[in-house]
């Protein structure tokens, strides 16, 4: 992930820690295109990979990253990793029932009003 660019600009989160923080959204390259056009029919593929990296505001200081991945089996794997990249010990029952209202392959997509690149 540290050499993928980020999808598109820097935004306020909304819905992880009710947005104290600035948010970057990283996808795999494969995915990548699917996500940014995400609709209730995308599914991604398996083996994708989306990260939310959540900094302080003003200092660019990361502060988690929530991460999901697609396994074989076609569900997501969920995790949250600390800001030196430690994996956070705890369940992931919460990310599981909230993205499992999402809209398309269990994912909301980019917020609206947040502008995307197409590729890397």
């Amino acid at each position: 992930m540290r050499s993928w660019a980020p999808l598109g600009e820097p935004f306020p989160s909304r819905d992880h820690a009710l947005g104290r923080y600035v948010a970057s959204l990283y996808v795999s390259p494969e995915a990548r295109e699917a996500y940014r056009t995400l609709t209730s029919s995308t599914v991604l593929p398996r083996g994708a990979i989306l990260a939310e990296r959540l900094d302080e505001p003003g200092s660019g200081r990361p502060v988690a990253f929530y991460a999901m991945q697609k396994a074989e089996d076609g569900r997501w794997r969920y995790l949250v990793v600390g800001p030196s990249g430690e994996l956070q010990p705890g369940s992931t029952e919460l990310c599981q029932r909230c993205h499992a209202e999402a809209p398309g392959d269990e994912l909301y997509g980019v917020p609206p009003g947040v502008a995307t690149t197409a590729s890397d």
